[in-house]
C-alpha cells in the first residue's frame, strides 16, 4: 500500500442508527462514531486542554502510534422481499478535502498502482499523486471478510456496482453492528490535516455520490491528523 496510505486495517468500523431520510420509510440508517484507543497518540494528548476537544485528534507524534477508533452502526433495509424497506447498498469511503485528488491517468494503473506518475489534476496538469477517496469496498463476493482500500481522484469516481461496503445481494437485513478487521486504524503516514469517514445507504440505481438527496441515509465521521491542513511535514510520523 502507499506511503500516503499506510493505513493498517486494522479498524473498529460499527455503524448507530441516525440519519433515517428515505421518503418511504425511516428504517435506513447511519451514524458514525470515533474513539481514541487506550496507549495511542490520540489518547495520550486526549486531557491536553490546549488542543482540540470536539474533534477527535491524532497528533503525528513519533512515541505512540497515530490511531483512531470508528463505531459504526447501520440499517439498510429489512428484505429484499419488503415493499417498504427494500434493501439497499452500504458505502464507505475516506475523503481528504485536502487532497489535490489526482491518481494516474491511466485507469487500469490508477486501481493497481495509484502513485504511479504521471498523475494529473482536473486540468490535465501533472502533480504529486494525491487521490481524495479511498473507498472501502469489498471486491471478492465470496470472500467478505476481504475488504480493499481502492484510491480515487474524488467522489465523482465512485462506482455504485464496485464500490460497495455491502451489496444488497450480501445483507441479512435489519441493524447490523460490524467490527472491521480489529479495533482501530493506524494512520501513520498519512497526510495531515481534516479527514473524514463516510457511511452511505443509497439504491445503487439512482445514486449520486454529489447529490444527498439520493441517498436513503448517512453519517459523516471527522477526525484530524496533527493539523488543520497539510502542513511543512506533509505526513504524520
Amino acid at each position: 500500500m502507499s506511503k500516503y496510505l499506510s493505513i493498517v486495517l486494522a479498524g473498529c468500523l460499527a455503524f448507530v442508527s441516525i440519519v433515517g431520510s428515505a421518503a418511504t420509510s425511516a428504517t435506513y440508517s447511519m451514524k458514525i462514531d470515533i474513539t481514541k484507543p487506550k496507549g495511542s497518540a490520540a489518547d495520550a494528548v486526549s486531557k491536553q486542554k490546549n488542543l482540540p476537544a470536539t474533534t477527535p485528534l491524532s497528533p503525528c507524534t513519533t512515541g505512540k502510534v497515530d490511531a483512531l477508533a470508528f463505531k459504526l452502526t447501520y440499517n439498510a433495509g429489512k428484505s429484499a422481499e419488503d415493499t417498504v424497506s427494500p434493501l439497499q447498498n452500504v458505502y464507505l469511503f475516506f475523503y481528504n478535502p485536502n487532497a489535490l485528488g489526482a491518481v494516474a491517468d491511466d485507469a487500469t494503473n490508477a486501481l493497481s498502482t495509484p502513485f504511479s506518475p504521471p498523475c494529473k489534476d482536473s486540468n490535465g496538469i501533472t502533480v504529486p499523486c494525491d487521490p481524495r477517496v479511498w473507498a472501502l469496498a469489498r471486491p471478492y463476493p465470496d470472500f467478505p471478510g476481504v475488504v480493499a482500500l481502492t484510491p480515487l481522484a474524488d467522489v465523482g469516481d465512485i462506482v455504485p456496482g464496485t464500490h460497495s461496503y455491502l451489496s444488497a445481494g450480501e445483507n441479512l437485513g435489519g441493524t447490523i453492528t460490524e467490527t472491521l478487521l480489529r479495533s482501530y486504524l493506524i494512520f501513520d503516514g498519512l497526510h495531515t490535516g481534516i479527514w473524514e469517514l463516510v457511511g452511505i445507504v443509497a439504491d445503487p440505481t439512482p445514486v449520486d455520490f454529489k447529490d444527498s438527496a439520493t441517498w436513503s441515509a448517512w453519517d459523516v465521521g471527522s477526525f484530524m491528523l496533527g493539523a488543520p491542513w497539510t502542513d511543512t511535514a506533509g505526513t504524520c510520523n
